[in-house]
């Protein structure tokens, strides 16, 4: 299977959750991000933490404009607000709540275990190197 589109690339990870009627059993939990966002040359490994969230705002962004003006600003954190909006046999998907021409990364469908009690919010953290602190998942693009 392709670990990209024509404008994404995606990482991924086998998680065990539990599907919509609590049964457990392993789902692959892919997530996609825009290539424009993502640091050259694009890391094998990515590493993101998934937070309930009551703000309801959009956080700061990269705008393709500046990450092409000044291509070092890709390596900083990608923290987005996600909107759950539908049910899936397996998986919760939301999207971000930034106008769809400003999103940094796509609609991930979240399994059901990594949503909080498929909370109505989500506030994803996306970091490029492995970090010091614990609660994030470690997902590969090989």
């Amino acid at each position: 299977m392709e670990k990209e589109t024509k404008s994404k690339l995606y990482w991924s990870a086998m998680i065990t959750s539990a599907d919509q009627n609590g049964n457990p059993h392993e789902v692959e939990f892919r997530l996609y991000i825009h290539k424009w966002r993502i640091p050259e040359p694009y890391p094998q490994a990515i590493y993101i933490k998934i937070e309930p969230s009551q703000i309801q705002k959009k956080p700061k962004f990269l705008s393709v404009d500046e990450a092409m003006e000044d291509p070092d600003l890709r390596t900083k954190p990608i923290n987005a607000i996600l909107h759950g909006f539908k049910r899936y046999p397996e998986a919760f998907r939301y999207h971000p709540i930034e106008d769809h021409t400003e999103w940094e990364i796509g609609e991930p469908y979240i399994p059901y275990d990594l949503t909080h009690g498929e909370a109505e919010y989500l506030k994803l953290t996306i970091r490029w190197n492995k970090p010091t602190v614990d609660g994030y998942l470690a997902m590969t693009n090989d």
